[in-house]
């Protein structure tokens, strides 16, 4: 190893353990996840979800690929949900998912997106709130990781969300942020002015997006907080294109792969390594609350 650069194993905080997609009927449905899957890429640790599909798909499913990776040695979490609401449970409830079963760490939810259920500020407020509370009676961290849409409201409702309710900037993680030019500013603004948390999409290529390796840049030229900004792969998940009409016109499976491209192009121009590396180690082991993640350590993944 002489010569060569030790890295911690990464963290990916949204991946599709049991496969994703759907959109474009059965044949779209993407397989379940192999362990080469992560290993190869220098995953150690993910956090796998459900996706538009959570009528075929199950959390019970969620967790029993997450329960099978673990087996085999990788280290893994889930979030309960999907896009809809009422949220798809193992227990019948958000809350008591996240206090009885100790492998979620939060919900997933869809904000801004035509495939959503559309909720409302006092919908997202409500399950905000039992994420965040599941949380504290257990010690985890009470994460509502929101997918993001191309819909024109953005961020609205979860600005609106924090400026009105005294939830706290850490319980919400929207990811895809970079998928189109104006959410990307929104999100930083969101960052700046809400002291919130945001995850990049590494491999993401919608049309009049913005490329991942451009917003880790573009993200450290404005001298945001590295803290406040991670990177995930969306592994195993559909990323559709639609057209105007939201008609599905293409269809390409995120992979972990993107990830360490992503830090090392960023670095090419110019972000620190460190800080590059930390989007997808140290700084989403901290705010998912997983010890001995993302940091070189004895006994650590």
């Amino acid at each position: 190893l002489a010569g060569k650069l030790l890295i911690p194993g990464l963290v990916d905080v949204h991946t599709h353990l049991c496969g994703g997609g759907g959109e474009a009927g059965a044949s779209s449905r993407v397989p379940t996840r192999s362990l080469s899957t992560y290993t190869s890429c220098g995953v150690t640790t993910a956090i796998g979800l459900l996706g538009t599909d959570a009528d075929t798909r199950s959390v019970a499913e969620l967790l029993a690929a997450a329960r099978g990776l673990r087996d085999l040695g990788l280290s893994t979490f889930c979030y309960t949900g999907s896009y809809a609401l009422p949220s798809p449970t193992v227990t019948g409830s958000v809350r008591k998912d996240i206090v009885h079963v100790d492998s979620i760490v939060g919900c997933k939810v869809a904000l801004s997106d035509h495939r959503s259920s559309q909720p409302t500020f006092d919908e997202v407020t409500r399950l905000a709130s039992d994420v965040y509370v599941g949380g504290m009676l257990t010690g985890k961290a009470g994460i509502l990781h929101i997918h993001m849409g191309n819909g024109k409201r953005g961020l609205s409702l979860l600005r609106r969300v924090l400026d009105e309710t005294e939830l706290p900037p850490r319980v919400f993680h929207p990811t895809h942020v970079n998928r189109r030019k104006e959410l990307w500013e929104e999100a930083k603004e969101y960052v700046k002015a809400h002291r919130g948390f945001i995850d990049i999409t590494a491999g993401m290529a919608e049309p009049g997006g913005v490329d991942a390796v451009d917003a880790l840049v573009d993200y450290h030229q404005a001298g945001l907080p590295v803290e406040h900004v991670t990177l995930s792969s969306d592994s195993g998940g559909s990323l559709p294109v639609f057209d105007s009409s939201n008609t599905l016109v293409s269809m390409d499976v995120g992979a972990s792969t993107h990830l360490l491209t992503t830090v090392a192009q960023a670095t090419r121009r110019g972000v620190p390594l460190p800080a590059a590396l930390a989007a997808v180690t140290r700084t989403p082991a901290i705010h998912y609350r997983l010890p001995g993640r993302g940091r070189i350590v004895e006994g650590g993944w």
